[in-house]
This record gives C-alpha cells, structure tokens and sequence, in this order.
C-alpha cells in the first residue's frame, strides 16, 4: 500500500500573502522569492492535507499547474516531500529580547546644554540599550572627545555619530575611531570642502558639505531595501520594528517615539527614561506590526520593510499613516 505524501515548507521558509501576489521569504539565505497567490492557497492546504488530497480538490484542467507548483516547490529546495508531516513543527514566530530599550536617538547640543548627556547615557546603558545614534552640536573637539567617554566601557552594542564640522576634527574622529571599539560609523557635516575622506576609516567615516539636520527629520527608509531574517521577521510579525523598544531625546530634553513626531512623554530633567518607557501611552505604537498598519497590510514584503511613517489611529485595531 502506498504511502500517504505530504509537502512541508522547511522551516526557515514562510510563505507570506499579499494582495496581488505572495512571497516566500527564506531566512536562512536572507532572500525573497515572489509567487503567485494561487499558489500560496495551496501551501495553505498543504499544511493540513496531503499532496493528493489537495489535488483532488483542484479542477481537472487545472491539475498540471498543482503539479508544476510541485515541481517548483522542491527544485527550489523550498520544502520536501514527507510521509509525516505533523513531525516538522513550524519555525517558532516568538521575538524575545533582554533589552529594555533597543535604540536611543539623541540630540545634544554642547553650546546650550539642556540636560545631562552623560547621565542620559547611563540611564540608557541601565536599560540595556544596543544601539543609540547621538546628533552633537560642539563647541570644539574636546566635546566630541567628551562624549566618546561616556560611552566606553557600558552595553552599547554600537554608537553613531552625526556631528558639524569644527577646526581639526578630523583628527580627533581618526582618534575616537582607534580609542572606542563600540564605535560604528561617524557622519561630519557642514564640511568647508567637497572630497574628504578618511583613508582608514574609509567606510566608517563620512564627510558631508551639507548640513543634514533637517534632511534626517524628513528623509525615511528606501521602499527598495529589504531586510531578511529570522530576528526581524519574528519582531515584524508582532511589533513595529521602527517604534518597538526606540526612545528619541531631542535638543531639549524632551522624550519621544521619534524625533518628528509633536508629542512628547516629558522632560527628561523631570522624569526618569524607565518610567516613562514602562507607560501604555510611550509604548502604544510598539506593538503597530505591519497587519494592523491600513497602508501595510496587503503588502506582500511587509516583513521586510523598515517602516518610518507617521502613523494615526483609525480605530482600536488599525492605524494608517499620515506622513
């Protein structure tokens, strides 16, 4: 007696709908393969039922694109053929993570020092923030020295700087770059000339003619830039990766969701970062996955998009975007 064949996905590949057409996104290879949604309906059934079974269900004339779906399926290592799929149990979707916060955005201006930089920095380091991106305004060098300090020897994972051009501060980046290893990469703008560039920090150092301040508070991430794995696909499922676990302190101290954004959760030479992040009202928007984004939803690369928008509430479920 023949034995009864199932199809299964591995793993590592899950299939994702969309409104004209489905993907199938492999996070282990970190790529995207675009399929029609008619055959995303019949990994559907595959899931449950076997390869026959969901054959049987299709119309006779339309059996031989179940096949070549079939063959498409397997020559693409997407799955394999199985007599017992309930085995393979589907790749867990569950994002977990230790940090408090994930990513600080900070502006501080060493002219007109609003608040403490050095104690914000503590305060993030307590909260196990990876990553944080600091926008200085100096009064020379050692300001940019100054800060480097702050930062050594805590949890951050990596630090961006984005800082103006002051005299000899090319030096002193070179200098910071070889002293703190948690350095990731540096943008100087409002440089006097066109064409500087650090010959050994080719790639991690930037010099820029234009003042970038107010560019950084409009530009958003490209539509063309995908971002395929396992951790940011299990984070889209559930959150959204640009609002989840992110605080932004602008130049007066004021904490926000993002920098553009009118509203804010106080000051934080009033307020402590870890009570304010802890409030349903600061985390409303962290858990707004692609799903429940009207402008999102139907879009089959939803799990891959690093969206940045401006998002308003429609009702108690969905949100849309308004910038």
């Amino acid at each position: 007696m023949k034995r009864t064949e199932y199809f299964k996905l591995f793993s590592h590949n899950v299939a994702v709908k969309g409104k004209e057409r489905s993907t199938i996104y492999n996070l282990q290879r970190s790529d995207i393969k675009f399929i029609p949604n008619s055959l995303y309906d019949v990994l559907e059934k595959l899931e449950t039922q076997s390869i026959n079974e969901v054959k049987d269900l299709v119309k006779p004339e339309e059996r031989i694109i179940f096949e070549s779906y079939i063959e498409f399926l397997l020559k693409n290592d997407f799955g394999f053929i199985t007599f017992d799929h309930q085995e393979y149990p589907k790749m867990s979707m569950q994002w977990r993570t230790p940090n408090k916060i994930n990513t600080a955005v900070i502006e501080y201006d060493f002219n007109d020092p609003k608040y403490s930089l050095q104690k914000l920095i503590y305060q993030l380091d307590e909260l196990l923030c990876s990553h944080i991106e600091v926008r200085l305004r100096v009064r020379d060098c050692n300001d940019i020295v100054e800060f480097s300090s702050y930062t050594k020897g805590l949890v951050f994972r990596s630090v961006s700087l984005i800082v103006e051009y002051v005299e000899n501060i090319e030096d002193t980046v070179e200098n910071i770059f070889e002293e703190n290893q948690k350095l990731d990469y540096v943008i100087v703008h409002n440089y006097p000339t066109s064409g500087m560039f650090s010959k050994k920090f080719e790639n991690q150092v930037n010099y820029l003619e234009e003042n970038i301040y107010s560019d950084l508070h409009k530009k958003h991430f490209p539509d063309n830039n995908y971002i395929v794995n396992v951790k940011y696909f299990t984070e889209s499922k559930s959150y959204h990766t640009y609002y989840n676990k992110r605080v932004c302190i602008n130049w007066d101290g004021n904490l926000k969701n993002c920098l553009l954004h009118l509203n804010d959760y106080g000051n934080i030479n009033d307020v402590d970062v870890r009570e304010v992040i802890e409030t349903s009202e600061f985390k409303e928007l962290w858990k707004v996955n692609p799903d429940r984004v009207l402008d999102y939803k139907e879009d089959e690369l939803r799990y891959s998009k690093f969206y940045t928008h401006q998002l308003e509430k429609v009702d108690d479920y969905f949100y849309k975007v308004v910038s």
